[in-house]
């Protein structure tokens, strides 16, 4: 679907009874999605285990390997946690050759299928060395239901520094993957895994698609992420 075309559905789609009955929902679901490639020590110390123990219970956990090949379903798939869910994408194409163009899209396929397979209200993503704060999912599904917008953003820390993304602005640098929340109408809006050919990242050339079709966006101000696990980790 064109852009055009997309903006008019959501303009659409988002004055109807369906779209707005989320926001006074009582305890709506969550669904977290995260995509993963041969990390396995990351994604069971550190990001997961804070996206299994947030505060807020309701969720839907997606994890997607990009085609693994270590022993990631293996030892996902020993956690007895009804509300966790992991799918391997075997039959996916490979990503552009040189380091460069592939990493642009890299993690796309995964991405969109954990898109695909969300069931939840909101939906959140996590990066596997990504680290979510305990209370995050809890603090944004109070501010996107009270501020009744479409999409939420926050500020966001590497290990160990300080904030990155301290600017209210919504553009390429300032706004991750692992610090946005959303109404789940944007399941509609999957990663395009050819915009490297454009020279833009995936995550950016879908937040511009965001905000072009006349998103609701706004900045929640607390740090809610810490993005890249810390040295140590197996990578």
């Amino acid at each position: 679907m064109d852009l055009e075309s997309l903006k008019t559905k959501f303009q659409t789609d988002k004055q109807t009874e369906e779209y707005q009955k989320v926001y006074t929902k009582e305890n709506p679901l969550v669904t977290i999605n995260m995509t993963t490639f041969n990390r396995c020590k990351i994604l069971l110390e550190y990001s997961l285990p804070a996206i299994l123990n947030q505060t807020y219970k309701n969720i839907e956990v997606i994890v997607v390997g990009d085609r693994c090949t270590d022993n990631t379903e293996e030892q996902v798939l020993k956690i007895k946690d009804s509300r966790l869910k992991f799918y391997n994408i075997s039959d996916r194409p490979d990503y552009p050759e040189g380091t460069g163009r592939r990493w642009l899209v890299a993690g796309t396929y995964p991405f969109n299928h954990g898109l695909s397979m969300a069931t939840g209200d909101f939906i959140s993503h996590c990066d596997d060395d990504d680290c979510f704060t305990i209370d995050k999912i809890e603090k944004l599904v109070k501010f996107i239901q009270q501020e009744k917008c479409d999409a939420v953003h926050h500020p966001f820390n590497y290990s160990h520094g300080l904030p990155l993304n301290d600017s209210s602005s919504w553009f390429l640098g300032r706004v991750t993957t692992s610090a946005l929340f959303m109404h789940n109408w944007f399941k509609n809006i999957p990663v395009d895994s050819e915009c490297y050919k454009i020279g833009e990242p995936g995550d950016w050339n879908r937040c511009k698609k965001i905000q072009i079709i006349g998103a609701d966006i706004k900045r929640h101000p607390e740090t809610l992420t810490k993005l890249k696990a810390p040295i140590g980790y197996c990578r």
